[in-house]
């Protein structure tokens, strides 16, 4: 008979493997992108590939900050949209250039730090709340939705980047 605790500890275990399996997609997909689908651009975002991943890898830390604060029941740090937008903006201008290999190991490195941390987890640090961004979220909101729903998000336009490439690739073949 399972008690309260594993099916406590099952829940936690199912969102860790939600975020692993998001994040290794995003990976994948990464790695095997080509150079010009590395720096074709993205409709969605209106940046390249190579920035729309990047971007997610350089905000798993501060998705990371929020986590780990909600879990452990401090209070989360302090942000507005409009300091989001900025940010974003930021960065677009400053990761052009980076290489495939540079944002790669930043995508593994903190991909690897979160999966690891909410591997530890478990549901009594998945359920405690605080208030991001005017809202009032748990800890599972903010991987379930702020980094797995991140992640799926920017993984829809840069498969729709991949595949206009593609059939772009297959049309002058064909001319």
């Amino acid at each position: 008979m399972r008690t309260g605790k594993n099916l406590v500890d099952a829940r936690a275990k199912q969102i860790a493997e939600q975020f692993t399996h998001a994040h290794g997609e995003l990976l994948s997909i990464a790695e095997r992108c080509s150079g010009a689908e590395w720096r074709a651009y993205s409709a969605a975002e209106g940046w390249r590939v190579e920035t729309t991943v990047h971007h997610v890898a350089a905000d798993y830390p501060a998705l990371f900050e929020v986590l780990q604060a909600i879990s452990t029941g401090v209070p989360p740090p302090s942000v507005t949209r409009e300091q989001l937008d900025q940010r974003n903006a930021r960065h677009a201008q400053q990761s052009a250039g980076l290489t495939k290999q540079e944002t790669l190991v930043l995508l593994r490195r903190n991909g690897g730090a979160i999966t690891d941390f909410i591997r530890r987890l478990n549901s009594q640090q998945l359920d405690p709340t605080g208030q991001v961004l005017g809202q009032n979220v748990s800890g599972a909101h903010v991987i379930e939705t702020w980094m797995i729903g991140h992640i799926q998000n920017h993984l829809t336009s840069i498969r729709a980047t991949i595949e206009r490439i593609e059939v772009d690739e297959n049309v002058d073949r064909a001319c």
